[in-house]
C-alpha cells in the first residue's frame, strides 16, 4: 500500500481515508 502513494491517485486515497476518519 505504501508504494501506492507514488501513484497519481494518492490524493484520492488520502481523501478516502480522511472521509473514513470523519465518519468514524
Amino acid at each position: 500500500m505504501l508504494h501506492g502513494l507514488n501513484n497519481p491517485t494518492a490524493p484520492q486515497l488520502i481523501h478516502y481515508v480522511l472521509v473514513l476518519k470523519t465518519l468514524n
